[in-house]
């Protein structure tokens, strides 16, 4: 009872459902929750375990994303923002990417995150000569747009860290940035700080084609992340959906049956079962717990 009750009185958003009925929103797909030593190499998961069921989950909502772009003309920029902080946008930025670029699509990544980029320690880059040199000193663009060890994928830096972000990101000079690499590439992946936080996030989603947000399952208040979609509504790009991130197996039925699935027909594993896998011991186990209660 007590278990029902405080779910009855949790507000937020943890679920696909709460993700169409609170936010009324187009949901792209879900990235289940990462504990331990999963957690390691989480930001290129995608290319180091690309069998795994959480790089299914990145391919999954590639192929969302893909279909929704086809429906405009020449949509090739892709703003990933969210609410606040630690809410996964530059693991989702990383691992987007290289799923894209694993269909042989030329993908760019930016890093628009001026106060904390993170991009660079992910791909083991220079942080130096990026966009804020690009924006402030005139730098040619291809002197700043760095290789990977991931075929088909490149990353530009943040640059070197700007005094006042939110004015160098809306400078006339940003817009034909953003002309020139869509002549180069097939998506163009952009991070941004928090939305709640600072006006970056609504200054990119000016520029953008398409945004998408990411909200942290179970993390996050409801009238926040209500608050951060309507401040994307102003936007002139258009708004894909919500990526849910971090998701419990044990948040409705959605992840238990991804699971149970996939370790029945897409994972080899010597011919397990999908009742041996941890995430069908997770749900049975509580299952039961609330039979007994």
């Amino acid at each position: 009872s007590l278990a029902f009750f405080i779910e009855y009185i949790d507000n937020t958003i943890k679920s696909p459902e709460d993700v169409k009925e609170i936010l009324a929103s187009h949901f792209l797909g879900a990235i289940p929750e990462i504990k331990g030593r999963e957690g390691i190499g989480k930001d290129r998961i995608a290319y180091l375990d690309p069998k795994s069921p959480i790089s299914e989950s990145y391919k999954s909502i590639r192929t969302e994303v893909c279909q929704l772009m086809r429906q405009g003309d020449s949509l090739k920029t892709i703003l990933i923002t969210s609410a606040e902080p630690q809410a996964g946008k530059t693991v989702t930025v990383s691992n987007l990417g290289i799923a894209l670029s694993q269909q042989g699509n030329s993908v760019l990544l930016v890093d628009c995150d001026l106060r904390k980029p993170q991009l660079h320690r992910i791909f083991n880059l220079d942080k130096e000569r990026g966009l804020t040199e690009y924006l402030s000193d005139g730098t040619d663009i291809g002197s700043i747009i760095k290789d990977t060890d991931i075929e088909n994928l490149k990353v530009i830096s943040s640059g070197r860290v700007s005094g006042n972000p939110s004015e160098t990101i809306a400078c006339a000079k940003m817009k034909e940035f953003i002309i020139e690499i869509k002549n180069k590439f097939d998506f163009i992946l952009f991070d941004s700080p928090p939305l709640i936080s600072v006006t970056d996030a609504v200054i990119l989603a000016d520029m953008a084609d398409v945004l998408v947000q990411i909200v942290r399952s179970g993390k996050i208040l409801a009238p926040i992340a209500l608050r951060a979609k309507e401040k994307l509504l102003q936007a002139k790009a258009k708004n894909l959906g919500v990526i849910l991130n971090d998701v419990k197996i044990y948040h409705g039925h959605y992840y238990y049956y991804y699971h149970r699935y996939y370790h029945y027909y897409g994972e080899e594993d010597g011919g397990r079962g999908f009742q041996d896998s941890p995430s069908y011991k997770a749900k049975t186990k509580f299952d039961r717990s609330l039979n007994k209660t």
